[in-house]
């Protein structure tokens, strides 16, 4: 069955559809094939009006891929002008490689590229294959610049991922200098400390665990959960007397931790205390 009015894009030629149930046209001249929604003479008319359709979504992936790539190269000139020239062609959020144009520039530090897409209307909050994003990407980078450009536009400070981590996650979770900042400049807009659970651990054992006094008490200050435990059922006044420091442990106390608590062994704090030698200074 030739398919009436539809020619191939490459040498002009007529396009043949089989009479059997394939999906295939394929051109009488250079052999090129087109995929089609409909099937068999019965279909003819469904078949002629799908090959339009594809040529446009094979349009629109590869005007998406093309935009991508200058973004991912830091091309800001040639992405804006690609964006001008074929802005109904290229879907902003497409992903390559696991990645859409804002989640790989935050990551990588475009800080110009990520202000121009989000003066684009590119979604602020749209995710990467790891349902990450951009404000997680930089967070994880350690980047507090494209951080605080993502916040004041209103991303999503208390998304999650796949692997229920947020941004304040990963800034907890790294003994690096920027993501300490990173941590207190999420904290400050009012990030929240009791959802992220990175590596079956709340961000606040993370921070006890890295013995960062300063942010435990920060975190604490913004409604940590002072008796959360770890996915092992370690309680964090635990995690302090073991890894944190006795400046963590006191604090934790202070603040009004629960003592009477026990770990899943039925372990209480007093008698760890004592098995670490510390009973004394922690009898209250």
């Amino acid at each position: 069955m030739i398919l009436e009015k539809i020619l191939c894009e490459t040498c002009g030629g007529q396009l043949e559809l089989p009479e059997d149930a394939s999906i295939t046209a394929r051109c009488l001249v250079c052999g090129n094939t087109y995929i089609v929604k409909g099937s068999g003479a019965q279909n003819k008319k469904a078949a002629n009006a799908a090959l339009p359709s594809q040529r446009q979504t094979d349009e629109k992936t590869k005007c998406s891929e093309q935009f991508f790539y200058f973004c991912n190269n830091n091309k800001l000139s040639e992405a804006k002008n690609y964006w001008n020239e074929n802005k109904s062609f290229i879907d902003i959020g497409f992903t390559v490689l696991g990645n859409t144009a804002l989640t790989i520039s935050a990551y990588k530090g475009y800080k110009e590229i990520v202000k121009w897409l989000i003066e684009a209307g590119c979604p602020l909050d749209q995710r990467n294959d790891a349902q990450q994003t951009a404000l997680i990407r930089a967070a994880i980078k350690g980047d507090k610049e494209i951080a605080e450009i993502l916040l004041k536009a209103g991303a999503d400070i208390d998304a999650i991922d796949k692997d229920n981590c947020t941004a304040l996650s990963y800034a907890v979770d790294s003994s690096s200098s920027v993501h300490k900042e990173i941590s207190f400049l999420l904290l400050e807009n009012k990030a929240n400390p009791n959802i992220g659970f990175k590596y079956g651990k709340p961000d606040l054992i993370a921070a006890i665990r890295r013995k960062n006094k300063p942010l435990v008490e920060a975190l604490l200050n913004a409604g940590a959960d002072i008796n959360c435990t770890d996915k092992d059922e370690n309680p964090a006044i635990f995690i302090a007397l073991i890894a944190g420091g006795k400046d963590i442990l006191f604090l934790l106390i202070e603040k009004g931790a629960d003592t009477s608590v026990t770990d899943k062994k039925g372990e209480t704090f007093f008698e760890l205390a004592a098995r670490y030698k510390i009973l004394d200074e922690v009898n209250i």
